[in-house]
């Protein structure tokens, strides 16, 4: 969206989301998903992580603003919560084919694809 900075040191990778988002993503320097969770997510996969626990993915709402400044939106409209959900289903089935164990530790979270535990068993 954005040209990549040319102050930054060559060490920064940009990256770039990929079109496919019901699937972790092999390609280098590409992200699956639709959101920051998911990126994170393929991420963590692409540096070889086999056990990812997530804290804070949730998909809740209403947390997204508080009116610090002016701003069009005040909370994220529920069909994007459902777009962003949607996905995650085969996402979280291709991890697992993949090996990979994706933990949810959010108190509370909508989201019922990923395995869930406790906080308390990571700490």
């Amino acid at each position: 969206r954005q040209k990549f900075p040319p102050s930054l040191p060559a060490s920064c990778k940009r990256l770039t989301r990929t079109k496919i988002h019901t699937a972790l993503c092999d390609v280098p320097g590409m992200v699956a998903g639709y959101d920051s969770g998911t990126s994170a997510i393929n991420l963590a996969y692409q540096f070889g992580a086999t056990e990812i626990v997530v804290l804070g993915m949730d998909m809740i709402g209403g947390r997204w603003f508080k009116g610090e400044w002016e701003h069009p939106r005040w909370t994220i409209p529920e069909d994007h919560f459902r777009t962003h959900m949607s996905n995650l289903p085969s996402f979280a089935a291709d991890a697992k084919a993949k090996g990979i164990r994706i933990v949810n530790v959010s108190p509370v979270s909508r989201i019922t694809c990923f395995e869930r535990q406790p906080l308390e068993m990571f700490l």
